[in-house]
């Protein structure tokens, strides 16, 4: 789920290769086939995954694949601040504080003459990114755009590549012919202000105080407990153990802690899950099977009878079957 600590990057795309059914031990083999490990956090590293995922993925749809996925269920600070935000133009401001859509990048925004213009750059001058990735950045403004303002518009321009394997299938997805050049996105301000039904300043409001807190240095134990949570989720590895392995801390040392602070391990972990699956119950294209998964339950009836004991009631989205 949204997190911005610990392997934030690493969790992402291991969501999106199950989005994209994608075998993820293939990912991983492929990845340490470049001579890296999950421990390497590195840029290098990061962006080695990103390249196993596209390689596994194997097909010229690659980025806007993940832009769709990205945009329909959001698996960090930034996605998830993007869809709950006013509009696109809002939404990439509160990307760029809370990290950046896919992390590992560093997210260019500017406005001139009635027209943003979007880009995306390593965030190390001395190692490129991915073409795809920056592609599919540009793929998800359009795409989280079109979901949240349920408005199917075209972007001004798009340049992309020359020798772009994606070109045929970027036409069709922006809805206008691609330009020659360094990867960017260019949107009229009017369409970059369309209101987003998905607008939740309740969301937000956690999502600010959460980030104000993760530059602190005094961070509480609960909101690292929190953080770890966040980004364990859709794993499905949501025990305390798991979380206290993740802290660097015994079990019995992170339960104390959170006992000083008048919290426990489970009201935090139901928290946690209660305010996300109320948004994602909000988000009309986004399934119970699928909120069910990213909430940690392996059993979408699991979370149906969680979800009855928070409300007293049923979701009112589809029965899971």
């Amino acid at each position: 789920m949204p997190t911005r600590s610990g392997n934030a990057f690493e969790n992402s795309v291991a969501l999106l290769s199950q989005q994209l059914q994608v075998d993820w031990s293939a990912v991983l083999e492929r990845h340490s086939g470049k001579e890296f490990t999950l421990e390497d956090r590195s840029l290098a590293s990061r962006y080695a995954l990103w390249s196993a995922l596209e390689e596994v993925y194997d097909k010229t749809d690659f980025p806007f694949a993940v832009a769709a996925s990205a945009a329909r269920t959001p698996s960090n600070f930034a996605q998830l601040a993007c869809i709950c935000s006013p509009n696109l133009q809002t939404a990439l401001q509160r990307a760029s504080q809370a990290g950046s859509v896919f992390d590992a990048m560093q997210l260019s925004v500017t406005e001139s003459d009635g027209m943003l213009t979007i880009s995306a750059r390593s965030t190390d001058n001395s190692l490129p990114m991915p073409e795809s990735m920056q592609v599919a950045l540009l793929a998800y403004c359009v795409e989280v755009t079109r979901l949240a303002a349920d408005k199917n518009f075209s972007p001004n321009q798009i340049m992309l590549p020359e020798m772009a394997a994606w070109h045929s299938e970027a036409a069709a997805f922006f809805g206008t012919e691609p330009g020659v050049g360094a990867p960017e996105l260019h949107i009229r301000l009017d369409d970059a202000l369309m209101s987003f039904r998905t607008n939740h300043a309740e969301v937000w409001s956690v999502l600010e105080t959460r980030l104000k807190l993760s530059g602190s240095s005094n961070l509480p134990d609960s909101e690292k407990v929190n953080e770890v949570l966040y980004a364990l989720l859709p794993s499905g590895l949501s025990t305390v153990e798991h979380v206290a392995a993740k802290l660097a801390v015994s079990k019995r040392t992170l339960q104390r802690k959170l006992s000083a602070e008048g919290e426990t391990y489970q009201r935090l972990l139901h928290k946690t899950r209660q305010q996300l699956a109320h948004y994602y119950l909000s988000l009309a294209d986004v399934p119970v099977n699928e909120i069910a998964g990213l909430l940690g339950y392996r059993d979408p009836h699991s979370f149906l009878r969680a979800y009855r004991g928070w409300t007293g009631e049923r979701p009112m989205k589809a029965d899971p079957g």
